[in-house]
């Protein structure tokens, strides 16, 4: 008896022992032994980001780690497909997801480490990507903490992930989702949870409360206001004896409009948790930097879009996080979110960018009243309120780098601007937008002062030092220097190259041009529609006769120069609607179309004062005309926008801006009401607004004709010049009268002058990139045979007999024809077709063709 006793009581303590205490399996039919009657595991379902037919095939596989059958998802295609099942969890409660895996993905959409995995749909987990496993089966587990008030989760048996999709075999056996009451050592739960945004109830209506609906009309009476607003503003400072009166209330008005705009983005941070996937990635990836550190970080994050500068401010906003909820006892106030903390730097930029605007305005000799107004009506933009208060995103943060860069350039400092332009771009890669207009900027301040190259040298070395003190941190981990990413690329060079090549669609959720054609999320190899190129003729052919127009009434040389380019560009749109091009060539030529107009725009205009402006209207045609656009892209327009008229005191400017603050605020804000109302999945400009989607297209290409005519007025001379500004007196030796047979003098140099070895540089540089880009495939066979002797031969076996058969061949460096026979038995084979192989031919994939002896020992 009492060795019964002492038995029972040492398996009760280790039963209650929390260290090993863990709850059975709450998934049902972990091992995918029960089928349903068309052979699919019982109690799983089919998911996937490409529903299409053909795409992904689910089943199951006599292939198998325990039982007899495993769960089996193949995708011909890149997909990001899972099995799921909901599990009922309990509240702040540690558990282990964990199963076997084997896998064979044959192709991974992106860098982001997803691969086969076991995840938790909805959240950007850092997962165990498991990629080829040699066919054997491999063991992974992942550990999560459930929310204050989570009841459920959803459990992914997944190939692929959110941006990251896969393609070929994965399949999983014996899965395991236990409760366990203290975690391994060493191991860091992650949250399978997003903490919601309070949301104000009245209690005596629980019983009649209602699914909410749409908030897009309010998005419209908002917009209305701001417009009331910003016209009454503008007539009231144009009545005689306002200026004198409001010059000495403005700068306290100033002051008070600019807290009240910073706390009114607090109450929307406060009421509105944001984006959801927006919000999940920023915690996740905030969480991973402060757990791994930044040299671990993009090793093993599985998805991760965003450039080091910004992930080191996410890092800062988990340490300020954790630090508040420590104050509160470990848990945050239901009244405060997570999401707030990641939104102070967007909202503090805000204010930032009209501050900005107001002191430049003051400088430049405008007047208190009309600079306060300006301030304020930059401040209180709903588009920029909604975009950092409500949205959760950081486009602020880009808005007011680029806005301090270009006025370091009206200055010429370069020593300050060349660092803080590569922070933008270490910030967000969309400042690489106005990159050829900063290399412009930099080329005329070079050929009109050689004295500047210094500065700018020393501008260039303080922009590699910030660099490397931005980059470096992620470079240098635990597992030592880390420079090549999985595919043996330079990680940084793959992170933009990923980030610029993700979401290939011809438009995403923009109300632009393509949205009105049927664009909206049409992946970029289908055909455009044939209107689309036909209106980009249209537009070139416009254009160009105005600019021929202006240009001629002024008598500039080569006053035909921008209309011929803007001829050539008609015929390629013409040519593209005959043959039914693509929406990537069609988007893509609209694109380089952008910068074949602003920025001749901005060196004919001569003055330095005009690129704000031309910045802005760069993003405003990218935004409207360019492909894989965002319904955010257009954010630095605003605060360019803004420094524009402080700078040129040009009020024909404030219409525009007025404009495009409503559009690009009922934009987002129907995308961001659809995600908080009907789940992230439905966040897009959906069929239920699609009349509103049209009209606010339309308002955009309106916007972008507007943009168009204030920048030949201010750029073309068709209104009186303003001073002469450095950049008027470079081109004043391009931009004079033609000389006459009167004035001819001879000339040793055969009249060869600066401007034209830029020219020729220019051009010789165009040429070069067109000549050497896509020569070819850069992927080479993966599996190379190569012959010991000149007799050995290779036998292809297919299968079967196949009528459409077709050969290409990929070769070394070669200085021997080899030759291909076909047969349908392995025993009669048909005559010698040969392969030719030539010096200047290797390293070329190329079809085998039928070819005949000239009878002098050649073939043809």
């Amino acid at each position: 008896m009492r060795f019964k006793r002492l038995w029972a009581i040492l398996l009760a303590l280790l039963l209650t022992s929390p260290a090993l205490a863990e709850s059975g399996n709450l998934l049902r039919n972990p091992g995918f032994e029960e089928l349903d009657g068309n052979g699919m595991p019982l109690e799983w379902s089919r998911d996937a980001y490409n529903n299409a037919e053909g795409v992904t095939l689910f089943g199951v596989s006599e292939e198998h780690w325990e039982g007899s059958v495993s769960a089996r998802i193949r995708s011909l295609s890149a997909n990001d497909a899972r099995l799921i099942q909901t599990v009922t969890v309990e509240p702040n409660t540690y558990y282990r997801l964990s199963g076997y895996i084997r896998a064979d993905v044959t192709e991974v959409k992106s860098d982001m480490k997803w691969g086969a995995n076991l995840s938790v749909l909805g959240m950007a987990l850092n997962v165990d990507a498991i990629y080829d496993t040699q066919g054997e089966w491999v063991y992974t587990e992942l550990y999560g903490q459930t929310g204050p008030d989570q009841t459920s989760l959803v459990v992914c048996a997944r190939l692929g992930g959110y941006s990251g999709d896969c393609s070929g075999l994965a399949q999983f056996d014996d899965l395991s989702l236990t409760r366990v009451d203290i975690l391994p050592s060493g191991v860091t739960a992650q949250k399978w949870y997003t903490e919601p945004a309070p949301v104000a109830q009245d209690p005596g209506d629980e019983e009649t409360a209602s699914e909410p609906g749409p908030f897009w009309p309010w998005l419209l009476v908002l917009s209305a206001v701001y417009l009331l607003l910003g016209a009454g503003g503008y007539s009231l400072l144009k009545r005689r004896g306002t200026q004198d009166a409001t010059a000495r209330l403005m700068p306290p008005l100033v002051g008070v409009g600019l807290a009240l705009a910073f706390v009114l983005r607090c109450v929307v941070a406060l009421l509105v948790d944001g984006y959801q996937v927006d919000v999940s990635c920023f915690r996740a990836w905030g969480s991973t930097l402060c757990s791994v550190g930044p040299g671990g970080f993009y090793q093993s994050v599985s998805f991760c879009d965003y450039p080091p500068a910004y992930m080191l401010v996410l890092g800062l906003n988990h340490l300020l996080t954790e630090a508040v909820r420590a104050l509160f006892g470990g848990t945050l106030p239901g009244w405060l979110p997570a999401s707030f903390f990641i939104k102070l730097l967007p909202m503090l930029c805000d204010v930032g960018i009209a501050a900005i605007v107001y002191r430049v305005a003051c400088r430049r000799g405008e007047n208190t009243g009309a600079a306060g107004f300006l301030s304020l009506l930059v401040a209180f933009c709903p588009a920029l309120i909604v975009n950092s208060a409500a949205w959760c995103q950081v486009d602020s943060v880009l808005a007011l780098l680029l806005l301090a860069v270009c006025c370091l350039a009206l200055e010429q400092r370069w020593t300050l601007l060349m660092p803080v332009y590569v922070l933008a771009v270490l910030a967000k890669p969309q400042a690489l937008m106005v990159g050829p207009l900063g290399l412009v900027v930099i080329i005329m301040a070079l050929l009109r002062d050689r004295k500047q190259w210094k500065p700018m040298l020393i501008g260039v070395g303080a922009a590699v030092a910030v660099a490397l003190v931005i980059v470096l941190p992620f470079m240098i981990g635990p597992k030592g220097l880390y420079l090549l990413n999985q595919d043996g690329h330079f990680w940084l060079t793959a992170l933009y190259a990923d980030t610029l090549s993700s979401y290939p669609y011809a438009t995403l959720n923009t109300a632009n041009l393509y949205y009105l054609f049927g664009g909206n999320w049409s992946a970029l190899e289908n055909t455009a529609h044939w209107a689309v190129p036909l209106l980009l003729a249209a537009l070139c052919l416009g254009w160009g006769a105005l600019e021929a127009v202006l240009l001629r009434r002024e008598g500039r040389r080569l006053f035909l120069l921008e209309p011929a380019l803007m001829a050539a560009f008609a015929v390629g749109f013409g040519l593209m609607a005959l043959l039914g091009a693509s929406w990537s060539l069609v988007g893509s030529v609209a694109m380089v179309l952008c910068f074949a107009i602003v920025l001749p725009l901005f060196i004919r205009s001569g003055r330095a004062e005009t690129l704000p402006y031309m910045g802005a209207l760069l993003f405003l045609l990218l935004y409207v005309l360019g492909i894989k656009m965002h319904e955010r892209y257009l954010f630095p327009a605003f605060a360019l926008l803004g420094l524009a008229c402080a700078i040129r005191r040009d009020w024909r400017m404030l219409p525009l801006l007025l404009l495009l603050g409503c559009t690009v605020f009922v934009n987002e804000g129907i995308v961001l009401d659809n995600s908080l109302r009907l789940g992230s999945s439905m966040g897009h400009l959906n069929n239920d607004t699609l009349l509103l989607n049209r009209v606010l297209s339309v308002l955009n290409l309106v916007a972008a004709a507007l943009g168009l005519y204030i920048g030949a007025r201010v750029s073309l001379g068709c209104e009186q010049r303003e001073g002469s500004g450095r950049l008027q007196a470079f081109l004043s030796r391009y931009e004079t009268k033609r000389p006459t047979l009167e004035d001819y003098r001879p000339d040793s140099g055969l009249h060869w002058k600066r401007i034209d070895t830029l020219l020729v540089l220019l051009v010789t540089g165009a040429y070069a990139v067109l000549s050497l880009c896509n020569l070819g495939s850069t992927k080479a066979p993966q599996t190379m045979w190569t012959s010991s002797s000149m007799d050995e031969e290779i036998v292809l076996d297919l299968g079967a007999h196949y009528d459409d058969f077709a050969l290409v061949y990929y070769c070394g460096v070669s200085y021997s024809d080899f030759s291909v026979a076909v047969s349908d038995d392995g025993v009669a084979w048909s005559e010698e077709y040969w392969a030719q192989m030539r010096e200047g031919q290797c390293y070329q994939w190329k079809y085998l063709v039928p070819s005949y002896d000239s009878g002098d020992g050649t073939r043809t």
